[in-house]
């Protein structure tokens, strides 16, 4: 029986070993293209205050077309370094890239995975929905929400999944983690006022409160789901660019829930 114990605890140290030596490659990668990309920003800006100071077409069209090599080159470079390492993939925004790198490495800091999935670039989006800054923030906040819920439930396997994609033609971004619940009298003050139940551990509650201005201008719906504990993830957050501005919680607790929150903008329905 010792001898099995020992052989297993020599297991467990050495899968830890290679998961640690897995993260810290990625996150290497990661800080390199953050790094790249801070410099990329800096001279798109730099070509863009240029581009609004010229009065020459030529010159105009020559600034344009840099700034298109810059960004076909950047996403050509990811695309090769995630083939390699195997990193999150692009959402063809350099801004967004960014966010979500720094993202993973907080995650991967705390040894929680970080998956991102991508099946619909969101150029639409911050063209004609969301302001880029907008939706930064939004992915930021919410990704450090589900970085704080997994790390409260003290788990060694804590998992985030990020998606972002297009279902029946409207755009829908989720955070999903495998976190604690919400609280049910957190769920009742959300976008209200300034709540949270993890201060110590670097929540604010501002985040729900700029989510509901974001999504009040942007028309968008919230959808939280609550799924049974036996499933990947206890949660998800999506935010979807309906046009429709509801807000919705699905949730295998519906009859707790709809005892506890007293307010007439919400949709309580069983998951």
């Amino acid at each position: 029986m010792q001898d099995r114990a020992n052989e297993y605890t020599k297991q467990e140290i050495e899968d830890k070993d290679k998961r640690i030596e897995r993260l810290e490659s990625e996150v290497s990668t990661l800080a390199k293209q953050l790094h790249r990309d801070n410099h990329l920003l800096s001279s798109l800006d730099r070509s863009v205050q240029t581009l609004a100071d010229c009065d020459s077409d030529e010159q105009r069209a020559q600034i344009i077309e840099e700034i298109h090599t810059m960004c076909r080159e950047r996403n050509e470079l990811i695309a090769k370094e995630q083939q390699q390492n195997k990193i999150l993939p692009s959402t063809g925004i350099a801004l967004i890239d960014g966010s979500l790198s720094e993202m993973y490495v907080k995650a991967a800091a705390r040894g929680i995975s970080f998956d991102l999935t991508v099946s619909e670039e969101p150029y639409y989006l911050v063209n004609n929905i969301i302001s880029q800054t907008d939706l930064q923030t939004l992915l930021c906040d919410h990704i450090k929400d589900a970085i704080i819920a997994v790390e409260s439930a003290g788990i060694t396997d804590g998992r985030i999944l990020v998606t972002i994609e297009k279902n029946d033609g409207i755009f829908e971004i989720a955070v999903r983690d495998n976190g604690v619940d919400f609280a049910p009298d957190t769920l009742a003050r959300l976008g209200r006022e300034q709540i949270t139940t993890h201060a110590d551990d670097g929540g604010s509650g501002i985040g729900f409160m700029t989510t509901f201005e974001t999504l009040r201008k942007t028309k968008g719906s919230l959808i939280i789901t609550e799924y049974e504990q036996k499933t990947p993830f206890t949660k998800s957050v999506a935010f979807v660019f309906d046009g429709l501005n509801r807000f919705i919680i699905s949730s295998y607790r519906k009859e707790v829930l709809k005892n506890t929150i007293r307010r007439d903008d919400v949709m309580i329905i069983a998951q």
